[in-house]
C-alpha cells in the first residue's frame, strides 16, 4: 500500500503532509511558499516519486453549511491542473475546520512556533490528511 499525500493549497504557500505506509498516521512535509517554488507541480511531481506516493487529497475550503466558499473555486482549479500533471488519483477532501483544529494542535507550542504560518499550514495538512485516513480506517456500518 502507498502513502497519501495531503496538500492545504493556498495563494501564499502550501502545506503539505504524508501518511505513513501503512495509512494510519499523518505527518508534516516543509511548507512550500508559492513564489519560491518556481513550479510547484514538479516539486509535488518530486514528492510523489520520493515517497512513493499513490493517493493525493486536497482540501477543500467549504462553508460550514457545505457551500462553496470564496476560495472553492480557486483550490478545485488546482486540483484539475495537479490531475493534468500526474496518473494518481487526486481527491477533493472537506477542510472545514481543519485550520482551527491545527491551531488547537499548536497551542502547546510556544508562542513564537504558534505565530509561524509555515507550520499552521503544516498543521492543517496533517490534520486535513488524519481526517481522511481516520475516515478510511472506519468500519463500513459506522456511517
Amino acid at each position: 500500500m502507498g502513502r497519501i499525500l495531503a496538500i492545504d493549497y493556498g495563494t501564499v504557500r502550501i502545506g503539505l503532509a504524508l501518511s505513513d505506509p501503512d495509512r494510519i498516521l499523518a505527518r508534516g512535509l516543509p511548507t512550500q511558499s508559492i513564489a519560491k517554488t518556481k513550479d510547484i507541480f514538479a516539486h509535488v511531481l518530486n514528492i510523489l516519486t520520493e515517497f512513493e506516493v499513490e493517493k493525493i487529497i486536497i482540501g477543500l475550503p467549504l462553508n460550514e453549511d457545505g457551500t462553496a466558499s470564496p476560495t472553492t473555486d480557486r483550490v478545485s482549479r488546482f486540483c484539475q491542473e495537479l490531475k493534468n500533471h500526474t496518473p494518481k488519483e487526486v481527491v477533493l477532501w472537506d477542510e472545514t475546520y481543519s485550520t482551527l483544529e491545527a491551531l488547537k494542535r499548536m497551542h502547546h507550542l510556544p508562542k513564537k512556533k504558534r505565530r509561524d504560518k509555515n507550520l499552521k499550514d503544516q498543521f492543517t495538512a496533517i490534520g486535513i490528511l488524519q481526517s481522511y485516513l481516520d475516515e478510511q480506517q472506519r468500519p463500513l456500518n459506522q456511517s
